[in-house]
């Protein structure tokens, strides 16, 4: 079946599903292909991507057996919403028998593999594609997006991811190993935030500059790193349309998938305690929805740092 006969569906269109969908429904119009089907839980979320020619859709099931979709993405925030939807496509009647479903969740590898073995069972592909990159990131077709699972499923894929990011790293023939990749590298970047927030606050304590500092950043760590100091100099943690980010109630639930995997394998995460008390107490005192690099903040209160 070739790229222009193809039905290609979408679940989920928040702010980095939505910017994704909205590119691959550009991209399906440019090749000629039929228009991107999309549901979400919020219908009227759908709305700017049907603006751009795609058709919305009550729900999932619907996607894969009223409209036969060959391909469904998926962009959820947790382990039980891509269960949900794997059992939700097992059940639909009339579904072709070659459906690939791509989820791009951040989940525990565990929850992969169980999605896996419930698709094979029901006699569809499962792949797991979570994406490095923040909404902005997305929009720009700038995300990375890690592939892992069947290797016709992958190949089939391929030009979809390719239109919407910058590129894929393909992570092997079992699913799991793309969310084990996705939760190291998110651990990384979690841990030098963390990193960042004590050096920030060491700098506020000996009268230097934080502008002066992120130039240091930026020289020695590149720009990933220098664009959170430069976040942190200014205290501008808000998520706005300005200032995307990512919001302190996901950064939880990754570092703690990390932690959790990292416990399993017998490995110490030296930073993710800390990690996990600076994010809590964000949560818990209304900051859940602050960019997560707000951790230098909590680090900040307890040094007495005035900002």
């Amino acid at each position: 079946m070739s790229l222009t006969s193809r039905i290609i569906g979408f679940q989920g269109l928040g702010a980095m599903g939505g910017a994704m969908a909205l590119n691959l429904q550009n991209f399906l119009a440019a090749s000629g292909a039929p228009p991107l089907r999309v549901t979400n839980r919020t219908i009227s979320k759908t709305q700017p991507v049907v603006d751009a020619g795609a058709i919305s859709v009550p729900s999932l099931s619907e996607i894969v057996g009223t409209h036969g979709a060959d391909v469904v993405f998926s962009v959820t925030f947790d382990d039980a919403s891509v269960i949900q939807a794997v059992e939700e496509i097992s059940k639909t009647e009339g579904r072709k028998k070659d459906l690939i479903f791509v989820s791009h969740a951040t989940i525990n590898p565990k929850t992969a593999t169980r999605a896996a073995g419930i698709a094979e069972s029901a006699g569809f592909k499962y792949l797991a594609c979570p994406v490095f990159g923040r909404p902005d990131a997305a929009a720009a077709k700038r995300i990375l997006c890690v592939l892992a699972g069947d290797d016709g499923a992958k190949a089939v894929v391929a030009p979809y991811l390719e239109a919407i990011g910058r590129g894929i790293q393909d992570a092997g023939s079992q699913p799991h190993l793309a969310n084990v990749v996705k939760l190291g590298g998110n651990y990384m970047l979690a841990a030098n935030l963390q990193i960042l927030g004590e050096t920030m606050a060491m700098m506020d304590q000996n009268g230097v500059s934080r502008e002066d500092f992120v130039k240091l950043v930026n020289f020695i760590h590149g720009p990933i790193l220098a664009g959170y100091g430069t976040r942190i100099a200014g205290n501008e943690y808000q998520i706005n349309s300005e200032k995307p980010g990512f919001a302190v109630e996901g950064g939880l639930k990754d570092v703690g998938l990390a932690k959790a995997l990292a416990d399993d394998s017998g490995v110490h995460l030296s930073t993710a305690t800390d990690l996990k008390e600076s994010l809590n107490h964000l949560v818990e005192t209304g900051r859940k929805d602050y960019d997560w690099g707000s951790v230098a903040l909590v680090i900040g209160e307890k040094a007495g740092v005035k900002t």
